[in-house]
């Protein structure tokens, strides 16, 4: 007896520990439906967070700078902050430019500045954004990306220029990192795209002003020529107006009458002679002989062959921006 009741004891137990697990599997089950565990994506990662990794001080409506490699100190971020504000409002271009120290791949660097074009200014802004590679791995990959109008203003020959300036003081991949000589790369950089975009901006205002000065001048022509006539029509005497007037009603209506008179001394000529030789039974006068000639032999026409030329017209759609990049 004693034995029968331990064995209800151990099944009451192992009933017991299956219920428990039961629960607990229940519960874990409903606690993760309530908070499902979302997988982490490329920019999850640190260096390809673009919304926290844009996060800055130097940041206005115009301007945007960050050193994430944290080369340059305070005061030297300071100097390069105002050289990137000013060269943006004397432009009228956004203008960003970004140290990055977190590791990207080519791909994620060139991600990275059109989505951080998006998320600073917007993505209907010209903005230029500026990414410099010192996160250590080499080579480095430096780039250059631009929106909307200010990759029409910096074409790819314009943004090599400016990456070839700073290139003058900006260390190899495998070369020691100096604070002075990035800051001159920036400041040069920076000078370079003033003057690239300050020529852009000269000829377009010069092109658009000189369109405007020529169409003022056609419409001022016109309208000077149109009061001198008026002038010129006011300034003839009356008397004057109301002879020529007469005149030139006399001179309609005396064409009319030669015409008249010619038209019936045809038709009195043409009676004339059908009526004398039909009574006389004359032969008609030779304009009324029926000359058959032989008919003229065409001659072969000379083909003319012209010669089409086939072009080929390639439609260039804007995609938003455009970029260019090198190793370094």
């Amino acid at each position: 007896m004693p034995f029968y009741k331990g064995v209800i004891t151990i099944k009451r137990r192992i009933v017991l520990s299956l219920l428990t697990l039961c629960l607990c599997c229940l519960f874990g089950v409903t606690v993760q439906a309530a908070n499902p565990v979302i997988p982490k994506t490329d920019f999850d990662y640190p260096g390809t967070d673009v919304t926290a990794s844009v996060q800055s001080t130097y940041r206005s409506g115009r301007a945007f700078f960050k050193d994430e490699a944290d080369i340059l100190p305070a005061s030297m971020e300071r100097d390069v902050w105002e050289k990137i504000q000013s060269t943006a409002d004397y432009l009228n271009v956004n203008i960003a430019v970004f140290l990055g120290g977190n590791y990207r791949t080519d791909p994620e660097t060139e991600q990275f500045t059109r989505d951080g074009t998006n998320t600073i200014f917007g993505s209907t802004s010209d903005t230029m954004f500026i990414y410099l590679d010192f996160e250590g791995y080499s080579p480095a990959y430096d780039y250059i990306w631009t929106s909307n109008n200010a990759q029409t203003i910096y074409p790819d020959t314009k943004r090599n220029k400016i990456l070839n300036m700073m290139y003058k003081y900006l260390p190899k991949s495998s070369e020691p990192i100096y604070s002075d000589d990035i800051k001159q790369a920036l400041l040069k950089g920076l000078d370079s795209v003033k003057s690239q975009g300050y020529v852009n901006t000269y000829e377009n205002i010069h092109n658009n002003n000189y369109t405007t000065q020529n169409s003022s001048s056609r419409k001022k022509t016109s309208a000077e020529d149109m009061a001198a006539f008026k002038n010129f029509l006011e300034s003839i005497p009356k008397p004057v107006v109301i002879g020529i007037i007469v005149v030139i009603v006399l001179l309609v209506i005396i064409n009319s009458i030669r015409k008249a008179v010619r038209r019936r001394t045809s038709n009195y000529t043409s009676s004339y002679y059908n009526n004398t030789y039909s009574n006389n039974s004359y032969p008609p006068p030779p304009s009324s002989y029926h000359h058959h000639s032989r008919p003229f032999r065409s001659r072969p026409s000379r083909s003319s062959h012209s010669h089409r030329s086939s072009s080929s017209h390639s439609s260039s759609h804007r995609s938003g921006g455009s970029g260019s990049g090198h190793h370094r």
